[in-house]
């Protein structure tokens, strides 16, 4: 029994490092993997909807799980401006992590980033499709290419994006379609 629990735990270290080493294929224009997308079109202007996600203190209003979102310093929204972010899950409980802005282009674009060991990366892309239709397209990925990684964490993580992206998509649609 002894030595079968060594050569089994040989064989494990070994595929771990096996799949340690061995990377995803990523986007080429920022090298993260994706693990979830959602859009959903509001009526109403792009540049409403750019300011009120962009501002993170918002994001707890309609992204499930998230309690808290605070500036670490006062100021408007620019690259590298760092949050602190309370997040709520059912099993852990409360936690919080750092967030910053990797990405501010009005009216278009607004990414952020998690300092945390899921690297996750929040991307929010805006076009106007016509005068009171906007389309947000929401996609959420990760810096981390192992494929240890994804085959350790990537289902959970791809689980709770998409449930959780698709209802922030849902309730921030809302909140914008009422208020036209």
């Amino acid at each position: 029994m002894g030595t079968w629990s060594w050569v089994i735990g040989g064989l494990l270290v070994a595929v771990g490092g096996i799949l340690y080493t061995l990377e995803l294929p990523t986007r080429v224009d920022d090298g993260i993997v994706d693990l979830s997308s959602t859009e959903v079109i509001m009526i109403t202007k792009c540049s409403h909807v750019f300011y009120y996600i962009s501002d993170l203190s918002n994001y707890a209003k309609w992204f499930p799980g998230i309690e808290n979102v605070t500036a670490l310093v006062p100021g408007p929204v620019e690259n590298g401006k760092q949050y602190e972010e309370t997040v709520s899950f059912p099993v852990y409980g409360d936690f919080v992590r750092l967030t910053y802005v990797t990405s501010y282009a009005p009216p278009k674009e607004f990414q952020f980033m998690y300092e945390d060991t899921s690297m996750v990366a929040v991307t929010m892309k805006l076009s106007q499709e016509s005068p009171d239709r906007c389309l947000l397209r929401y996609n959420a990925g990760t810096r981390r290419t192992s494929l240890l990684f994804h085959v350790s964490m990537g289902l959970p993580l791809r689980l709770m994006y998409s449930l959780r992206g698709r209802h922030g998509m849902f309730a921030i649609r809302s909140m914008f379609n009422h208020a036209s």
